[in-house]
């Protein structure tokens, strides 16, 4: 039952994306913007089931306040471009999907800092892995290199 209901649920936001959504070149990466969603519309953990169902990356914003409207972004299969707008009115970067693994790349970082935020998910439209933090991570502005250092 739950996942007729997810796929039920990716399938209306991908319609209202498709019906709704404006588009919009970033730094050369062409973007369509879904506005004005409300909390659960669009969830963290959606976008690497909306990447797996497109081949497209997401990425999901929270306006100011714990209802604050959510902004759900498509981009390219590699990228999202992120217009200013939503850095100037003080967004949330809630999240974004990646193709496959969950390692921030230094452009995710340079977002992060933009937004300034301390941290921020990653969620992979590959969910074939069984390690949780394969599927799903959080990043911070900074790389964590703690893994090497010895005990």
């Amino acid at each position: 039952m739950e996942i007729s209901h997810q796929k039920h649920s990716i399938s209306n936001i991908l319609k209202k994306l498709r019906e709704s959504g404006r588009s919009k070149t970033i730094n050369g990466v062409r973007i369509k913007i879904l506005p004005a969603l409300k909390k659960g519309e669009v969830r963290v953990k959606d976008l690497g089931k909306l990447q797996a169902a497109t081949g497209y990356e997401y990425t999901l914003l929270r306006g100011m306040g714990k209802y604050g409207e959510r902004v759900l972004i498509c981009g390219t299969p590699n990228q999202v471009g992120i217009p200013a707008e939503y850095l100037e009115r003080k967004y949330v970067w809630s999240g974004h999907s990646h193709p496959d693994d969950t390692s921030p790349s230094q452009a995710d970082r340079d977002a992060l800092s933009a937004f300034d935020q301390e941290c921020s998910v990653i969620v992979s439209a590959c969910q074939k892995s069984d390690n949780p933090k394969h599927k799903t991570r959080t990043f911070e502005q900074f790389e964590d290199w703690s893994d090497w250092l010895p005990s």
